[in-house]
């Protein structure tokens, strides 16, 4: 199981698993037609592999994932001394979506367990 910088599950995340889903064909289609890019360039442009696979696309777009894992190196952010402190993770975490409060919790239960 892979766990993002942010303490996502990545099997659970909807941005990592949205394309993987051939129902949502006709949303990527919808868009491609509003952006004007092709459908094939918005699954490249925004597929995730995750926070700390090379190939990473959507990540490149994430603040927590360029401070957490390109500038500290670290794996997730549960390990940095700044954790509970830390702005980005303040609004993460606080931003409204029940998915990234989940995520948080997760991190804290990782730095309870060790």
């Amino acid at each position: 199981m892979e766990i993002g910088a942010c303490g996502n599950i990545c099997d659970e995340c909807q941005l990592a698993n949205l394309f993987k889903d051939t129902d949502l064909n006709g949303i990527i289609s919808d868009i491609a037609a509003e952006s004007g890019l092709s459908p094939d360039v918005i699954r490249e442009k925004f597929q995730c592999a995750g926070c700390h696979s090379s190939a990473n696309r959507c990540g490149n777009e994430c603040e927590i994932r360029k401070c957490c894992v390109i500038s500290k190196k670290l794996d997730n952010c549960g390990l940095c001394d700044s954790f509970e402190t830390c702005n980005l993770i303040k609004a993460f975490e606080n931003d409204g979506l029940a998915i990234h409060h989940h995520a948080i919790n997760n991190l804290r239960v990782m730095q309870d367990i060790g």
